[in-house]
């Protein structure tokens, strides 16, 4: 089922993040250039308007898968983190500090499933728009690629013993 956008109200007993946080982190800067809006729009089509339990939030989701790929980090090690940082929290779109997990890291798992290695590029060029916007991103960027073989296959042949 797509997420509830559900109305936020005030917490008198929780933490609000505004005030606990650097705001010239890398992490907060970053969560202003990037798209929140754009990405579920475009992600939110891969849930189903009736079937299942409501979904978790599109920017919780999409975070964590960003900062799993930003510190090379499992599914349940980025879950875990995210309780024991407020610029994880912040990133991820919350506006008080949670104490408890905010979701069991095989969702993330099922989240990249969702539609396949189209959630994944939808991330990545969300990616690439942000630095672009940000001007991290110049023309000569593209001119030069690199792409990593480590996991491809290779047709090697193996020596074979003679007798």
């Amino acid at each position: 089922m797509k997420p509830k956008n559900e109305q936020k109200t005030l917490e008198i007993f929780k933490v609000w993040l505004e005030k606990i946080i650097n705001k010239e982190h890398p992490l907060v800067r970053l969560s202003k250039i990037i798209n929140w809006k754009s990405l579920e729009e475009k992600l939110t089509q891969n849930y189903s308007e009736k079937m299942g339990a409501p979904g978790k939030e599109i920017r919780l989701m999409a975070g964590l898968q960003y900062l799993k790929y930003m510190y090379n980090e499992s599914d349940e090690m980025i879950v875990q983190k995210f309780v024991e940082n407020p610029y994880y929290q912040f990133f991820c779109g919350n506006e008080y500090f949670e104490h408890s997990l905010p979701i069991d890291s095989s969702s993330m798992t099922r989240f990249r499933k969702r539609k396949g290695s189209e959630t994944i590029d939808e991330l990545f060029k969300e990616t690439v728009a942000s630095a672009e916007r940000s001007n991290q991103l110049k023309e000569k960027d593209f001119e030069h690629l690199n792409v990593d073989t480590t996991v491809q296959e290779k047709a090697i042949s193996f020596p074979t013993e003679f007798l």
